[in-house]
This record gives structure tokens, sequence and C-alpha cells, in this order.
């Protein structure tokens, strides 16, 4: 789990690096950079409630979470609006991407946020998904944070993918040259997630 983390935290780490100055991106990677990180280690830490969530979150594909929470239907509270769940979006990816590579980094502190609407949010929709285990999910995400802190999150030294920063980047760009209303309404991150599968294919 904790390995997992780290190779999150060091490719949102690395992204950032690379992209922060950008258009909508920036903008995320600024005041929004903690929300990021809690959408980078959203999947592992859902998966570590219990094994019900676990299964539950391995039928989940990265279409699925943006439906979730991601487009405008799935506005509840979040706090900034678009610009959290465009946020959280770009976490979700970072979170996807990651991979064990040859690019060596140093993991730096990061903080998602320990009390927000977003949290709440987010909470909310998880609870309201069809066939959603019924254990309880944490509500405080600080403390979840804080305890991975403790192994190391921050100094760790891990090798990530070079070919997933790349294709991060490229979510970025195609983020930035999107147009405004998509990125609204949130409906921007299944298009970029349709043109990229295109183009892999």
């Amino acid at each position: 789990m904790t390995a997992n983390v780290n190779s999150r935290f060091a490719l949102l780490q690395e992204v950032q690096r690379c992209c922060a100055e950008q258009g909508y991106s920036a903008e995320c990677f600024g005041r929004s950079l903690g929300v990021v990180a809690l959408g980078t280690v959203l999947v592992p830490m859902i998966s570590s409630q219990s094994p019900a969530w676990n299964r539950r979150v391995q039928e989940m594909t990265l279409a699925d979470w943006f439906a979730l929470l991601v487009t405008d239907q799935a506005y509840d509270r979040f706090r900034y609006g678009a610009l959290a769940r465009n946020s959280i979006a770009l976490g979700l990816v970072i979170g996807d991407q990651s991979s064990a590579g040859d690019l060596g980094v140093v993991v730096e502190a990061v903080r998602p946020p320990k009390s927000d609407g977003v949290v709440q949010a987010l909470w909310s929709r998880l609870k309201g998904i069809n066939n959603s285990p019924e254990d309880v999910l944490v509500d405080d995400v600080g403390a979840w944070i804080d305890g991975q802190g403790k192994k190391a999150v921050a100094g760790a030294k891990v090798k990530i993918s070079e070919q997933s920063l790349q294709h991060v980047c490229q979510w970025v760009d195609v983020l930035n040259n999107s147009e405004m209303d998509s990125v609204v309404d949130g409906t921007v991150w299944s298009t970029i997630l349709a043109q990229l599968d295109v183009a892999a294919g």
C-alpha cells in the first residue's frame, strides 16, 4: 500500500513540475493541489477500507470514476465547483497511470484536504453507487494520509515510469486546449479518455 501511494505522489510531483504553468491545469496545481492529491490516492484509500470495498473498486474503470465524481451531473457540494471536480479528475488520471519504471524521484510532502466539502461530496457519491458495500468509509482523510506519512511517504525514493509521466502530460495538454464549457461541466474528461483510447488503439 505505501509503495503504491509513494508512486502516485511521485508521479503527481513530476506532472506538476512539467505542467504546472499551463492553462486550466495551473489552477488545479495551484490552489487545488491538495484536491489533486486526494484524487491521486482516492482509489487505494477506498480499497484499503475493507475487502468488500476493495472488490467494488476493482470493478470500476477510470470512466466509471469520471461518471461518478467528475461530470456536472455528479456535482454535489464541491467547494470551488468545477475547479474541484477537475482537480479530482486530474488526480484520478495520475493515480490510474502510475507505474514503476526507471525515473528516480524523491517524494515531497503533499497534503490532501483533511476537512472540506469535497470530502463530504465524495463520500456521499460513493455511498450512493449501485451495490456499494455497507462498510463505513473513513470520515477523516487526514488521518489516513498522516498514517501513510508515518511510513515515510515524504522523503521516500521511488522509481516511476517515464512513459506514464508523458501520458499524463498528454491528458494535461488536451485539457488545456479544450473548450471552456466542457471543462466547466466535466465532460472534457470522458472526451479526452475517448480520444486517447482511440490514439492508443
